[in-house]
């Protein structure tokens, strides 16, 4: 990812989607890449060791291979080093699929199918 704040950064995403629910719906869910720092080198010597910090949203999660994986929509955890938050951050990564499902949802044209892929 290349956030706004800190430029590129390294995660590694899970094997398995998160079910995260809507803001202010008890009944919506979606599923999301939860993606954590790469190693535990970045927690002992870099100031912010998080893969996103705040004002990261929005920004593109490609995988390894140049694909385009999705966008950065959350986060819990450091996130700006603050020794007295969580030592583990997850940051939350809308898959592109989803994406293209809501753009053709909307009604702004039909968008080839996106198939679901790790960001390994």
């Amino acid at each position: 990812m290349r956030g706004a704040k800190n430029g590129i950064r390294l995660g590694q995403s899970m094997s398995v989607f998160s079910m995260v629910r809507y803001p202010y719906s008890s009944k919506k869910w979606i599923q999301q890449w939860a993606i954590t720092t790469m190693n535990e080198w970045e927690f002992t010597f870099r100031k912010s060791s998080s893969f996103a910090d705040q004002g990261d949203s929005g920004a593109g999660v490609v995988s390894r291979d140049g694909k385009f994986g999705g966008i950065v929509v959350g986060a819990t955890g450091r996130g700006t080093g603050d020794e007295s938050r969580a030592i583990i951050d997850i940051v939350y990564v809308m898959p592109m699929f989803h994406i293209t499902e809501r753009m053709t949802e909307s009604g702004l044209g039909d968008f080839p199918a996106v198939i679901g892929f790790y960001v390994n």
